[in-house]
């Protein structure tokens, strides 16, 4: 037995058995995938400044989803969400 995760003879069972813990922590409800992505031009200036750039990243984002959820048309309330910052460009 090799024991790695990854495998799925040794570690299948492990895996199966860590996804299906995580599924059972989520709320019973529906949940959606959002990106919001800088674009191009701006990357310099957001590596040069970084705090204060991407502060206002995350507010302009997070300000955005509540508005958006806010519309009846879509959710017509308000909304939990998690914002991460992926550096690969």
């Amino acid at each position: 037995s090799c024991n790695n995760r990854h495998c799925p003879k040794c570690g299948g069972d492990k895996t199966e058995g860590w996804l299906k813990k995580q599924f059972d922590r989520l709320l019973p409800v529906p949940y959606f995938f959002a990106t919001f992505t800088l674009p191009a031009p701006f990357r310099e200036i957001f590596r040069s400044h970084q705090k204060i750039c991407y502060a206002l990243f995350f507010e302009a984002s997070a300000q955005a989803l509540k508005e958006v959820a806010a519309n009846k048309r879509f959710v017509g309330g308000n909304i939990g969400f998690e914002g991460v910052l992926q550096t690969w460009t």
